[in-house]
């Protein structure tokens, strides 16, 4: 039970420390929203390579992706 106890407090901690990194840190903030829902900064470009594994009959495998998000 104190183990339950303590992983809870340390986790409140962490999550109240990740809520103030992303209310007053603009680049923590841009870093998480960039990890977390993949988008990019108006400048970038992605290129998708398809695994060995995909068909290499579709179309759109290595695709370039062109996202103006930011």
């Amino acid at each position: 039970m104190q183990d339950r106890l303590a992983e809870a407090d340390r986790r409140a901690r962490d999550l109240s420390r990740e809520i103030r990194l992303l209310q007053f840190d603009r680049d923590y903030l841009k870093d998480t929203i960039r990890k977390r829902m993949n988008y990019l900064a108006q400048d970038e470009v992605v290129y998708v390579f398809p695994d060995a594994k995909t068909d290499s009959t579709d179309p759109h495998a290595g695709a370039a992706t062109n996202a103006n998000q930011d």
